[in-house]
């Protein structure tokens, strides 16, 4: 494929000026253990609270509803492959359908064990650079953007069902909660607008080193030639994120609980909290964040419907373990 005219596309990677220590071994076991810590402590904490009732798994008797929120969650973890794919063809780079379904999950094996879902894009990061080297920093930019589509379009769902739990009049509990989904949903807009505003974009890059400030310009120059494309999948990550919604909504039902507006409120917090690098895999931190909201809106097992989401993901993301043993066949940059 050609390069559109007017972008000159550059394969350089950034390379560092004098040599970078290295990371000390203890210091990165020091941090993973003390995230351990905090998981452990907010689980304990759940338990002893009250707010995580165990017993309540074996409550399941709407195991239709179980199975429903099983498919939704898968459907929710495969769609992304397309969205991926996508984003990689702005950048000019070609990935068979099967490769990207190999990295996209052994993102998510990572994910179960790194702090975060930045772990598991670490992990994918590393796999897309393998598979491209001779173009990664367009292979890592489309990870990033790829992360920001999603949370992006999910804050906007969670928005969009926060003026409607606003409309029918709330309290001020579910009003705090409607004002913060907003305002995590204009920041992002904010802050996409000024990745791709030529004018903020150039500042920054100015102040990057030269061969990273070149490869940099060049994907996001190829992303401002496909914004119809990025707009299109920014639309596709709706439907992506209506299926991550409807496990949790499924999940609940199974449990008993009927389907509310506030639920798709509450899901983009909480996915949004098992995003930040606290604990691995925001392992107690989401149980946490989804008690607290969904009592909000009179379900007292909120961290029950996301504990049992994260079994879910668990049990699925440990098909990456096959993506693990797997090789990534370096594919040729389109040209």
């Amino acid at each position: 494929m050609a390069v559109p005219a007017g972008v000159v596309v550059t394969n350089a990677m950034p390379t560092a000026e004098g040599t970078i220590p290295a990371a000390c071994p203890w210091r990165k076991r020091l941090v993973f253990a003390a995230k351990l810590v905090v998981a452990a402590c907010l689980l304990v904490w759940l338990v002893v609270s009250g707010r995580l009732d165990l017993s309540q798994l074996r409550d399941i008797h709407h195991t239709g509803y179980l199975v429903a929120a099983a498919g939704a969650l898968l459907v929710s973890m495969v769609l992304p492959v397309w969205r991926w794919i996508w984003l990689l063809e702005t950048q000019q780079l070609t990935v068979g359908w099967l490769t990207a379904l190999r990295m996209m999950w052994l993102g998510y094996f990572a994910g179960l064990f790194l702090p975060g879902a930045a772990g598991g894009d670490l992990a994918k990061a590393y796999a897309a650079c393998r598979n491209q080297p001779a173009a990664k920093t367009r292979a890592v930019s489309t990870i990033l953007l790829d992360r920001a589509i999603g949370l992006h379009s999910m804050l906007v769902i969670g928005s969009l069902a926060g003026l409607g739990v606003a409309a029918s009049g709330c309290t001020p509990g579910q009003a705090a909660l409607v004002g913060s989904v907003l305002v995590f949903a204009a920041a992002g807009s904010a802050g996409l607008f000024l990745v791709f505003w030529r004018p903020t974009s150039e500042r920054v890059l100015r102040l990057m080193p030269t061969r990273f400030r070149e490869a940099l310009g060049d994907s996001l120059g190829l992303y401002r030639l496909s914004w119809r494309k990025l707009a299109g999948i920014w639309l596709f990550s709706g439907l992506c994120n209506g299926a991550a919604i409807a496990s949790y909504i499924l999940a609940a039902a199974a449990l008993g609980m009927t389907a509310s507006v506030g639920q798709v409120l509450v899901v983009p917090l909480v996915i949004v909290a098992n995003s930040l690098p606290i604990s691995p895999g925001g392992l107690g931190v989401g149980e946490a964040v989804g008690s607290q909201a969904f009592i909000e809106f009179g379900l007292t097992s909120g961290s029950i419907i996301v504990l049992l989401v994260r079994l879910g993901v668990v049990a699925f993301s440990a098909l990456g373990a096959v993506a693990v043993l797997g090789r990534f066949k370096t594919e040729r940059v389109a040209d």
